[in-house]
């Protein structure tokens, strides 16, 4: 089952688009996606959600930094990596399942962020429509199709549910996190995986100090 993370958890995409730019102004690719040609001198050379260099880490990049959903360079770019995927697990595996993740969306203005939850909303709905044509199921995280931030929109119903994130947060052993119960999403009809965050989550990191 494929998986790529967007518009969040773009950390390296984002900077390494910045850096093929930096090495050659007149980077370029062709979109599938609507037929363009697209140039990277026409916005800057960064896609993040900024839309500029951040330099508050050594590699030069903003931790969990989003795309620029709104922007029509970057979403096409994303949705280029999301074809090349899709049609290589296609033909390779004859996969029929595509996990987006969707995930952790940070929406503060305080992170310069230039768009919000409807264009995050119509993002998904949009990327979904992409990956049906190609024959794939769509799979995307809970914590943002089931914000209780964020209410009254209205994601595709074919879309299904990686349940890891619960109204219980596992740290305040309260229900503090936004998120709605797993009875919603059955309301809803919607399909759904266990993947809870306490028992079931396990990310492998290097940090400064090693691995942990």
């Amino acid at each position: 089952i494929p998986a790529f993370d967007s518009p969040s958890h773009l950390d390296y995409t984002t900077w390494m688009y910045e850096q093929n730019y930096r090495a050659n102004p007149d980077y370029s690719f062709l979109s599938t996606y609507d037929g363009k040609t697209y140039f990277a001198r026409d916005i800057g050379g960064c896609i993040n959600y900024t839309g500029t260099a951040d330099s508050a880490t050594p590699l030069r990049w903003p931790y969990y930094s989003a795309v620029n959903i709104v922007q029509d360079q970057s979403k096409a770019f994303i949705f280029e990596l999301y074809s090349d995927i899709a049609d290589f697990f296609k033909v390779y595996a004859e996969s029929t399942d595509f996990s987006i993740g969707a995930d952790e969306v940070n929406l503060s203005p305080s992170y310069g962020i230039q768009w919000g939850f409807p264009d995050f909303v119509d993002y998904i709905n949009e990327l979904n429509t992409l990956l049906n044509a190609r024959g794939y199921t769509v799979r995307m995280y809970n914590d943002f199709l089931g914000s209780t931030t964020h209410q009254g929109y209205d994601f595709a119903e074919n879309i299904e549910v990686l349940y890891w994130d619960s109204p219980c947060n596992p740290s305040a052993r309260e229900n503090t996190n936004h998120t709605q119960p797993v009875e919603y999403y059955v309301n809803q009809g919607r399909t759904l995986y266990n993947c809870i965050q306490t028992g079931t989550y396990y990310a492998l990191r290097v940090t400064s100090g090693g691995s942990d």
